[in-house]
């Protein structure tokens, strides 16, 4: 709660979201006419992972930066379906969330 209002910083305003600087994630940019659309896949089963980075989940689909065995991967939450990028290295996985991130990819 906030102590100024006595209302919780994430206030519903128009259709019932909390506007961007009330979030405390990082929001997925929408994708532009020259974006790059990612192929994704079932995710695997089994797997101790670690999440290292998240998007807010007030819009779907909310993305998550994911390591795993020594390997790291962008996974995507939507509804009830949850799909994965390809394993990469660190530096190609940053890369690819900043992507995400600006609305390069998809």
């Amino acid at each position: 709660m906030s102590e100024r209002s006595g209302t919780s910083p994430f206030i519903s305003v128009g259709a019932g979201l909390p506007t961007p600087h009330q979030c405390f994630s990082p929001h997925a940019a929408a994708p532009g006419s020259e974006s790059k659309k990612l192929e994704w896949d079932a995710p695997r089963m089994g797997e101790r992972v670690r999440v290292l980075k998240w998007t807010c989940d007030c819009l779907t689909p909310v993305y998550e930066l994911c390591a795993a065995g020594g390997q790291y991967f962008i996974r995507r939450i939507e509804a009830q379906r949850v799909d994965e990028s390809t394993r990469l290295r660190y530096r190609d996985a940053e890369e690819l969330w900043t992507a995400l991130l600006t609305g390069w990819s998809y």
